[in-house]
Formats: structure tokens, sequence, C-alpha cells
């Protein structure tokens, strides 16, 4: 019988890859359908206009609290997300092709990877909620879709521009990061050290990586247009997602990231 091929795995069809994975790609899309109800539960209980902000800010007090709050959802998401794609993952912690060794070698290594991610955290949700308390308020962006309608062809079209404007960050910074040698060795090489990481390896990088591939980018798109929350959940929530799928291998190596832990020269783009 012929072996099992180690990591990276070879490219297969992204059907062929649905079948060999389709229990852990329910179980994934389910976590992904419940987290995107709760992010919207909130919308529909408002007594609010829909269009207000989410997340009023009128005090310092408020700031602090809302600090907690977005801070403790990010975790919950980074850890739910990636916790069902390392159980489900054929070559996860669970997984009976392990030797005691691996596992303890792959627990070890999850558990630095939580730290980093929590570590980065805290930089990630300092910016982003400083960015919702001190900046937002005074952008010509913030109160558009206050007195304007906004149309799923809006939606369409914040989702897309979000798209662009991400992702043309992400690959030139993320560029930057490898072909800078200061930036490789005191930002970059921080993440890289996982040569086979696992789905908790997204966030396990430096404060800084996470501050500039994370909330940095994903703001600048409201400085050039207005933009709704919900666009903004959307869209964090799939890049989040994407990306933690990106780093457990699967689904025929979403688009080489894997690879790109081995070979630091490949797929650089999100």
């Amino acid at each position: 019988m012929k072996a099992k091929a180690d990591f990276p795995p070879e490219r297969q069809s992204f059907k062929a890859a649905i079948e060999d994975n389709i229990g852990s790609c329910i179980v994934a899309l389910l976590s992904l359908l419940s987290l995107v109800s709760a992010m919207f539960w909130p919308y529909i209980k408002m007594n609010k206009v829909f269009t207000e902000h989410l997340l009023d800010m009128t005090s310092f007090n408020d700031y602090l609290v809302v600090n907690v709050f977005v801070f403790a959802s990010y975790t919950f998401q980074y850890i739910l997300t990636a916790g069902i794609l390392e159980y489900t993952n054929p070559r996860g912690f669970k997984s009976d092709s392990l030797t005691n060794e691996q596992r303890q070698q792959r627990n070890r290594q999850i558990r630095k990877e939580i730290t980093l991610g929590i570590g980065a955290m805290f930089g990630n949700t300092t910016y982003a909620v400083a960015w919702m308390y001190f900046i937002e308020p005074y952008l010509w962006t913030t109160n558009y879709f206050v007195t304007n309608q906004y149309t799923l062809s809006w939606f369409a079209f914040n989702v897309l521009a979000y798209a662009l404007i991400f992702d043309a960050w992400f690959y030139w910074t993320h560029r930057a990061l490898h072909e800078s040698k200061y930036l490789w060795d005191h930002i970059h090489t921080t993440h890289h050290a996982f040569k086979n990481p696992t789905a908790f390896c997204q966030d396990a990088v430096h404060p800084l990586e996470g501050l500039v591939q994370g909330p940095v980018g994903h703001y600048l798109t409201v400085l050039v247009m207005p933009v709704h929350p919900i666009a903004l959940a959307f869209f964090g929530l799939f890049t989040s997602c994407f990306a933690i799928a990106a780093h457990d291998g699967r689904l025929g190596d979403l688009n080489h990231h894997y690879a790109h832990h081995n070979k630091g020269n490949v797929s650089i783009y999100i």
C-alpha cells in the first residue's frame, strides 16, 4: 500500500480535497455560520437606527470596556476556528498516526502559537479600538450611511474595494518583510520559525507584524470611501478564517501557504 506523503501535501483538485475532508468542512462551515449569526444578532436586537455604530463609546470608561470586549471576541473567534480545524485535521494532535513524541511536540508548538497569537492580539485590539475612539469620529466617511441608504450594490462595492485595497497592502508589506533583511531578522522570522504550522499559527506573529498586516490594513479603505460596519465585519471575518485555514495545510494547501512556510519565496499574497 502506498504510504501517505508528508506535508506539504501534493496539489489535488478542489473536489478531491473536499471529499477527503468532508467532515471537517461541515464542522468548519457550521462554526462560520454560527459566528456570522452571532455578529449580526446585536444589530437585530438593538433599539437604534440600523446604521449606527454597534460599539458606542461616549466616555473613556466605554473605551476600556470595548477594549476588553473586542479582545475577547477576537480571541474567541481565533481559538474556536483554529481549534475546530486542528481537532478535525487527520494529522492534528488527535491523530492516531502520531507517535507520543510527535504528539507532545505538536502540543508544545500549539501552545507557543497560541501564546504568540494572543500576545499579538493585545496590540491589534488596542489599535483597532483606538481607531474607533480617536480617529473614526472625525472621518468624512463615518456617518455616510446614517443619511444615505445602504443597498446590496453598496455592500458588493464595499467588499470588492476592500478586497483590492487590503490585498494590495498585504502583498507589498508581506513582500517587504521577506526582502528586507532587517524586517526578516527582527520581525517576520518569528512567524516563519514554524516550518510545519498548525491552524493556530495564523496569529503567531511579531506584534508589529500583527499591527501592520492586521488592523492597519483593514482600516485603509475607510480613508477613501464609506464602508458600512457590516462590510467591515464580513470581510474581517472572512480574511481571518481564510488565513487560519491556509495555515492548516489542507484543501490542497490553500494559496500554497503551507509551502510558503517551508520556502519563503512562494505565495506571499493572502
